[in-house]
């Protein structure tokens, strides 16, 4: 089975209009940020998925208001229990983006550091 890159992104930040259509990623989209939870990321990585791509409102313009701030929070405990365990913590990475933002770019160029992460462990 072709491992994956696991995205949740915020309907919010044009999640709709940007269904992604590509067979190594594994899409879920969320009412908002703030519903993702740690244990989202440990599974992921746990089913041996190659990362983790969080998509997400800037914090400023947050429509629930708070949710981009506890998803960022979430994010960045969730990268100290991986690096504690030893898992290479570059393997979820949040994105803050917007209606313009080229989310196939970007999960291009993530799937490319994770490409070299796996290369160099």
């Amino acid at each position: 089975m072709m491992k994956k890159i696991v995205l949740y992104r915020c309907q919010m930040c044009g999640g709709q209009k940007k269904i992604i259509h590509e067979p190594w990623v594994r899409e879920f989209i969320l009412a908002c940020g703030g519903q993702f939870e740690v244990i989202h990321a440990l599974r992921a990585i746990e089913d041996d998925e190659l990362g983790v791509l969080v998509a997400y409102c800037n914090p400023e313009n947050c429509a629930t208001l708070s949710g981009a701030s506890i998803l960022e929070r979430r994010i960045a405990y969730t990268r100290t229990l991986l690096e504690e365990v030893g898992i290479n913590s570059k393997r979820l990475k949040g994105l803050v983006c917007s209606e313009t933002t080229d989310l196939r770019a970007e999960l291009s160029a993530f799937c490319n550091e994770l490409k070299d992460i796996c290369e160099t462990s």
